[in-house]
């Protein structure tokens, strides 16, 4: 998915995307759709364009389209949110984000399918302080670094199966409300109480 800051920066993101795929060949390698609401007119162009004629297919069509026959989607507004497309894998984002649009935008990228086990985005626009600040009310803790030693997870991990802080249950709530798809993440807190109170528990056997 590319993110773009307006209906305009799209119609001309997906004509140079079909006049690169069209010069390198590679129609059979990678397919691209726009989604953008009306019409728009590009003074360079000195044409108008909707999303249906960029297309070719029916307004209703797009989604069905995209999960079965195309790779790329193009969006200004449309389907930036509210859209749960479980294959989603890479973000390109060329729109400044804030708030609550920020973390709905990007979470676009968290629906889960078989096979896919990553997901990849590239942001030419917002800084990860504002990333930050924009995903905070929803967790305690939010974490950007340039990178981190993978090795860590596992050393906590086994320190939390050791002491049983976490049981079984709680992840699996946690997992099941997480990729629900529901923007609430509320919800979450019930299954950290658990977790939360046996080390507080453990704090004072061990004190």
């Amino acid at each position: 998915m590319v993110v773009t800051p307006s209906r305009l920066h799209a119609v001309r993101y997906v004509n140079a995307f079909k006049k690169y795929i069209t010069e390198k060949s590679l129609d059979d390698k990678c397919k691209v759709l726009v989604a953008f609401s009306g019409e728009v007119f590009d003074p360079d162009l000195a044409d108008s364009f909707t999303e249906e004629k960029i297309n070719n297919i029916r307004e209703n069509q797009l989604p069905n389209a995209f999960e079965n026959d195309y790779n790329v989607l193009i969006v200004a507004e449309k389907y930036q949110t509210g859209y749960d497309q479980p294959l989603l894998h890479s973000m390109f984002v060329d729109k400044k984000l804030s708030g609550v649009k920020a973390v709905q935008t990007l979470s676009r990228l968290n629906r889960i399918c078989e096979g896919k086990t990553d997901t990849f985005t590239l942001d030419f626009v917002n800084e990860a302080e504002d990333i930050q600040k924009a995903f905070q009310p929803y967790y305690q803790a939010t974490i950007l670094k340039e990178g981190f030693d993978v090795n860590n997870i596992y050393n906590i991990y086994q320190r939390l199966d050791e002491k049983k802080l976490v049981h079984q249950s709680d992840i699996d709530g946690f997992v099941q409300e997480y990729y629900s798809g529901k923007d609430d993440m509320s919800k979450l807190s019930k299954f950290l109480f658990n977790p939360k109170q046996n080390y507080i528990d453990l704090e004072k056997i061990e004190t």
